[in-house]
């Protein structure tokens, strides 16, 4: 079952807090580093903050995945955004979001090879939320084997998780594998999941006609 998005913070806080939170996601983006000519000051929070216009802006803002998001995002500046993810990843060698934002540049600039490897060996250190979002994002992109493989290998890695069966049964019945999907989302009851689970699972169930 896909997980909820973090909710972000509405607009229109106070200039402190403003101020706050912006140096927290710099510390954590790890851009302390001094602006020089080439590199674009913070702005000034006594006007609205608004989206960076341009990548190297999002860099002196966001953080350096940020930066690398909005490349890959805009299909623009393809080698720079691939230095950006790489100075992240450096920092925070097994960040996910980092790996997969680089195996993304990578496929876009037609290493799919490097892309795909990069994504099987991040998934061995990721959590159970990562790969399933992660497999969720390839269905949603079409590509049913390559979810149904992120899918099952949280499976393998958290076999008691009804959670993951019951998004192992979505890839497949999103493919238009009957039996499978039955078979999970069955696994997925029989593991005494958590409300919102169990209803998914026995949705679909019903809808394949199992119940």
């Amino acid at each position: 079952m896909r997980a909820r998005p973090n909710v972000t913070c509405r607009p229109g806080k106070a200039r402190a807090r403003l101020a706050a939170a912006l140096a927290v996601a710099v510390v954590t983006a790890g851009c302390l580093s001094p602006p020089t000519a080439s590199q674009p000051t913070l702005p000034n929070l006594a006007s609205p903050i608004r989206y960076p216009p341009n990548p190297a802006r999002a860099a002196a803002i966001q953080g350096p995945i940020s930066a690398a998001r909005y490349s890959l995002t805009n299909n623009t500046d393809l080698e720079q955004g691939l230095k950006w993810i790489d100075q992240a990843i450096i920092t925070a060698p097994n960040n996910f979001n980092a790996l997969q934002v680089k195996s993304g540049i990578l496929t876009k600039m037609g290493k799919t090879t490097e892309a795909d490897k990069l994504m099987k060996d991040a998934m061995v250190n990721a959590s159970e939320n990562d790969i399933n979002l992660y497999a969720y994002n390839l269905l949603g992109q079409g590509k049913h084997d390559q979810a149904i493989e992120a899918f099952i290998s949280n499976t393998k890695r958290f076999p008691n998780s009804a959670n993951a069966w019951d998004s192992l049964g979505e890839g497949y019945a999103t493919k238009g594998d009957k039996d499978n999907a039955v078979k999970s989302f069955k696994k997925s009851l029989s593991l005494n999941p958590p409300d919102n689970v169990r209803a998914n699972s026995e949705k679909f169930l019903k809808h394949l006609g199992a119940i």
